[in-house]
């Protein structure tokens, strides 16, 4: 193992991308997510996803209809349904969000009517809208400022705060940090965005499937592509109480699938999700640059070929203090907007070394790279809750981070150049020792 390649990673790895065989538009035009698996394993999918992060989740159809029963929902949420008039409010709400993200074809955060924070996900395949993920029923105190928010626009005329036991029941519900509710219910639809394609190549990859879905073609009834689909979800049907663990449930999609990648992304999910949870304010770059290093192998598994990484730093730093989280924000701008400017050959590099009296990281993109103004010209039309907010909104608040512990000479510096990258630099104090609480 070398001293200054310890995690060097991501380089010259296999072709993991899946646009190596031609796609039917017509064929991908037919499905949606009800068609795409069946309704019990979406349900089985979405425990395993809800029972990993912790959220409440329910998979709608195109038309923003539940195509699940709910999963891991609130006292609160499912008392408050139980009412009609509520209920129905809870769906327009649920609407609401779904029809957001379609439009913006992105995650879209917001506040439902009763001040809950909940995120809706598209899920799409070649541009083909196939159904939505409503996860949340999250508190959350420090949400951005120009979030949208229902409660303003659909009141009842009675508040469920009037009610002394649906209020107590509210103030029961978890408390969420805003950008860790963001990057937990990212990765959550990374699995899902990533099982939904596989499971697209797996059908027209399958000879037998291919024949059933070729006729359904021919005859151009709906009615052969559901049978189809009902026999596929029978055969890759999930055992239910296969949540046992995250592992377990790791290994019920990787059988799924047939794809060990499922098993790895989840395992990768479930791990970061375990140090997203820990209340301590300072780490090792040991452990940040494991967070880091998992991020970068799912935005891998995500991008095939398109995408490469490296991570590297001398084993003597291994254990060096730093507070915790500030250098992931700047991995996900360098990732998020390097691929929306060049969209393939994208590469990534983190690396870590001594210089004079501090510990300096450096992140490198060769992207075609949009300046500041250029990124708030592109993003500027979309409402306050998108990914490009949060992945902003996350660098400033590890920026801030910085600033709070050492001071104004040691906010990190961003330098872009059009065509050629970006690079991101956070120095740490070679004697920063920090307090674990």
């Amino acid at each position: 193992m070398s001293g200054t390649d310890r995690f060097g990673a991501g380089k010259n790895s296999e072709n993991m991308g899946y646009n190596f065989f031609a796609v039917d538009d017509e064929l991908v035009s037919k499905l949606d997510i009800a068609h795409l698996f069946g309704k019990e394993v979406i349900e089985n999918v979405q425990k395993t996803i809800a029972a990993v992060t912790g959220l409440a989740m329910v998979t709608v159809d195109y038309k923003g209809d539940p195509v699940t029963e709910p999963t891991s929902f609130t006292p609160f949420c499912s008392k408050n349904r139980l009412d009609e008039k509520r209920f129905q409010r809870c769906r327009a709400s649920d609407a609401f969000g779904s029809i957001q993200a379609t439009v913006l074809k992105s995650r879209f955060v917001y506040f439902c009517p009763c001040g809950l924070m909940e995120m809706a996900i598209p899920i799409t395949f070649k541009g083909q809208y196939l159904g939505g993920l409503l996860c949340g029923q999250v508190r959350c105190v420090n949400a951005p400022p120009g979030l949208s928010s229902l409660e303003n626009v659909m009141k009842l005329d009675h508040d469920f705060r009037d009610d002394p036991e649906l209020f107590e029941l509210y103030n029961e519900t978890p408390i969420w940090d805003y950008d860790s509710f963001c990057r937990v219910a990212d990765m959550a639809a990374l699995v899902i965005q990533l099982i939904c394609e596989r499971e697209v190549y797996r059908r027209i990859q399958d000879t037998s499937l291919s024949d059933e879905l070729k006729e359904c073609k021919k005859k151009l009834e709906i009615i052969e592509l559901e049978k189809a689909n009902a026999e596929w979800s029978r055969k890759r049907q999930i055992n239910p109480h296969s949540i046992i663990s995250i592992l377990d449930a790791a290994s019920s999609l990787s059988i799924i699938e047939d794809a060990p990648r499922t098993n790895e992304i989840l395992l990768l999910l479930a791990q970061n999700i375990k140090e997203m949870v820990q209340t301590k304010q300072v780490w090792s770059l040991l452990e940040e640059t494991s967070v880091v290093e998992r991020y970068l192998k799912m935005q891998k598994i995500r991008y095939g070929s398109s995408f490469e990484y490296a991570v590297l730093m001398p084993e003597r730093l291994l254990m060096q203090k730093i507070p915790r989280y500030v250098v992931l924000p700047f991995v996900e701008r360098a990732v998020f907007f390097g691929m929306a400017a060049k969209n393939q050959g994208l590469e990534v590099t983190v690396s870590i070394s001594n210089e004079e009296d501090d510990i300096v990281i450096r992140i490198t993109d060769n992207g075609y790279t949009w300046s500041e103004q250029e990124i708030v010209k592109r993003y500027s039309v979309l409402e306050s809750g998108h990914e490009a907010d949060t992945v902003l909104s996350s660098v400033s608040t590890a920026r801030k981070q910085l600033i709070d512990c050492f001071g104004k000479d040691y906010d990190a510096i961003i330098q872009t150049e059009k065509g050629l990258g970006s690079e991101y630099v956070i120095r740490i104090p070679s004697g920063f020792v920090g307090k674990d609480v």
